[in-house]
């Protein structure tokens, strides 16, 4: 619908020119001036029609991206499962931990395989507050720091395999996880 056009149509339809418009000869002016505006309300009107055009033939390819995957996810397709993680992100934010993040596919089953850097995910030191109000750092000990790393590669195992049971219909999620810890003692 043409909204400025049919505003500026209003203003032309309904100007009446008034007694000093007529007494100095402005009336056609005044006429021209607002023959102006609505050519320039009927390029506004096309030029926001051409932006909500491509909006919606953007919202109409997403749409059926979304119905392609849908349909091959429902048929159980390999590539459609690959599609559906690509277009939904769900490791996007374990991915910012250093994580990274491969699958393979077979029927009803995700074989995942995790990199873990854990370095920078876990810090190997501890700070504590001491009794003046100073904060101190301290090497964390290595029981705890195994303790952490173990509990942080748990809860990533589980919720790699969370994830994938939340957009695809598998049955099973082999998640592996490997790591590389060079031991100080052996190097």
């Amino acid at each position: 619908k043409a909204i400025y056009e049919d505003i500026a149509r209003d203003k032309l339809i309904n100007y009446k020119p008034s007694l000093l418009d007529k007494i100095f000869g402005r009336t056609h002016k005044k006429v021209a001036q607002l023959e102006r505006e609505m050519e320039l309300a009927k390029e506004k009107d096309t030029i926001e029609y051409n932006h909500l055009q491509k909006l919606y033939l953007d919202e109409l390819q997403n749409w059926e991206e979304l119905q392609n995957i849908c349909l091959g996810v429902q048929n159980k397709d390999t590539v459609s499962y690959i599609n559906a993680l690509k277009y939904f992100t769900p490791f996007s934010d374990i991915e910012e931990l250093g994580t990274k993040v491969d699958f393979n596919f077979e029927t009803n089953l995700i074989d995942m395989n995790l990199e873990v850097n854990p370095l920078e995910t876990i810090p190997d030191y501890e700070l504590k507050k001491t009794a003046t109000g100073k904060l101190s750092k301290k090497n964390m000990a290595k029981s705890k720091y195994n303790e952490l790393f173990q509990n942080h590669i748990c809860s990533l195992a589980i919720r790699v395999a969370r994830e994938v049971f939340a957009y695809l219909p598998l049955k099973y999620a082999r998640v592996n996880i490997n790591t590389q810890m060079i031991n100080s003692e052996t190097g």
